[in-house]
């Protein structure tokens, strides 16, 4: 289990497309969703950054 699996919200917010708004699943679904929210209301755990390149690490 990776440090940000650890850290996850067990029902955060997820989304494949914005446009069709937002659900709460179990993180186990929600962490194949394309945009998932990384922190939760009480901590603020994770910096996201949306980097469009692909060559970027």
């Amino acid at each position: 289990m990776s440090l940000f699996d650890h850290v996850l919200n067990k029902k955060p917010y997820n989304t494949d497309d914005l446009e069709i708004g937002l659900a709460i699943a179990r993180a186990q679904i929600d962490i194949k969703s394309r945009d998932i929210q990384a922190n939760g209301p009480n901590h603020k755990y994770w910096l996201v950054f949306d980097v469009d390149k692909s060559n970027a690490s």
